[in-house]
């Protein structure tokens, strides 16, 4: 007897829209990644993980992101430091270390803009609508590296 799947995904990178992978990306509701059917919780997490690899490989981690790693990397360092070794006189630049961490995860929220609102920003400046149920996050990126060049230049 052979089975049929179901159930069908978004799959790639180049196949999710925009607004669909941003939602996951700040609900973490995979549920969103079905377009048809019921696939299992464990499927829809290899999928994620799939896609969110991809994503990773082609445009890289935000340097937010990198700067505060860097940051409680070393404030972990220095907590040992403390605790582990007793220097209670690094409890200070361990605070420092932390502070600077959470000083770029609020870079990233201070003045955030919904989706939506960059995707009108860059219809405008690519001459057309741009639907972020439509435009694919490769589409998407491909469209905000353009304009990055043409600022450039």
């Amino acid at each position: 007897m052979i089975f049929k799947k179901r159930y069908k995904t978004y799959t790639s990178i180049s196949n999710i829209p925009i607004g669909v992978f941003s939602e996951v990306l700040s609900s973490g509701n995979l549920g969103m990644l079905v377009l048809k059917g019921n696939p299992s919780i464990m499927h829809l997490a290899q999928v994620w993980e799939i896609i969110y690899n991809e994503y990773l490989q082609l445009f890289g981690i935000p340097e937010n992101f990198r700067q505060f790693a860097l940051h409680k990397k070393k404030a972990g360092k220095l907590w040992q430091d403390v605790f582990v070794k007793g220097l209670a006189w690094k409890k200070p630049l361990a605070q420092v270390q932390d502070l600077k961490a959470e000083s770029y995860l609020k870079e990233s929220e201070v003045g955030e803009v919904t989706i939506e609102q960059v995707m009108a920003e860059m219809g405008k400046r690519v001459g057309f609508y741009l639907n972020p149920r439509v435009v694919t996050v490769k589409e998407y990126y491909g469209y905000k590296k353009q304009i990055e060049r043409e600022a450039e230049g």
